[in-house]
């Protein structure tokens, strides 16, 4: 939230303080300087955001934030030129109409900002506790956040989407079966072998195949395992591994032969430490 606020709050200085410039230094009217802080924003901005993505709902959020900024200046200068003009003296800056917007807005911005750090960044690990019920399977520490776990992110390009769909069908005509599993049931901090049998379409033992695979933690991604198989008989693949957390966990498995490649996916739970 630091990080979102502190951007947030840079910018609005920015806007006041450049508003401040063109209308009380270069004595311009408050709706032209607020017109030209909010058309720099875009200017400066947009380019920026595009280089550097934010995210959807950042970049929204800050649009919205440096436009409300800059329209906000421009109707509360706009009302003291009129009370100047009218009154023919100098008065003061606010009036509690303006003043019950703006607080309008500081709550939407702190209420938005603390939504989007949570989706993103998750809370505090105490609060967190308070807010989420008890983890199941032994595990003793909650998480609050989803970083994602995506095995196959083909959504990039059409192109790479197109291939993966490929590869699709032509595993289906290809006509492999695969047999996998734990030798024993897993438990956390314990190694264990998991094993993989693979056959072609006729039912004969693939020998020879190259695979690689990985363990992806749904609650976090930095819990992720990549790991690589090694055939221990014609057709018979093995790995010993010790996954570190208790519960569901995904897989993703990649089989090279030759020019043939085959995924697998599929999905194991790891239980508690004995």
């Amino acid at each position: 939230m630091a990080d979102l606020v502190s951007s947030i709050l840079l910018g609005i200085v920015l806007i006041v303080a450049g508003f401040f410039v063109f209308h009380l230094w270069l004595k311009r009217s408050g709706k032209i300087s607020a017109t030209i802080m909010a058309l720099l924003c875009v200017g400066l901005y947009l380019p920026y955001s595009f280089i550097n993505w934010p995210g959807g709902d950042v970049f929204a959020m800050h649009m919205a934030i440096y436009m409300v900024t800059a329209y906000m200046l421009g109707i509360v200068s706009s009302y003291r030129e009129k009370r100047v003009a009218s009154e023919g003296k100098d008065t003061t800056w606010f009036h509690w109409g303006p003043a019950i917007i703006v607080v309008f807005f500081i709550g939407v911005v702190t209420i938005g900002s603390t939504f989007v750090t949570i989706a993103t960044k998750g809370v505090n690990s105490d609060v967190a506790k308070w807010l989420l019920p008890e983890p199941r399977g032994g595990a003793n520490v909650v998480e609050s956040h989803f970083p994602g776990t995506v095995s196959n992110d083909y959504q990039k390009t059409q192109a790479e989407y197109n291939d993966y769909l490929k590869r699709l069908i032509e595993q289906k005509q290809r006509g492999w079966t695969l047999k996998k599993g734990w030798l024993s049931t897993p438990h956390v901090g314990e190694k264990q072998v998991f094993q993989l049998e693979v056959n072609n379409a006729e039912g004969k033992s693939l020998a020879g195949a190259k695979i690689v695979g990985r363990f992806l933690r749904p609650s976090n991604i930095k819990n992720d395992v990549d790991f690589v198989m090694q055939e221990v008989s014609r057709g018979l693949y093995q790995t010993e591994l010790a996954l570190r957390y208790p519960g569901n966990w995904n897989m993703v498995l990649y089989i090279r032969h030759g020019d043939d490649l085959h995924e697998l996916q599929a999905s194991t739970y790891i239980e508690a430490a004995r």
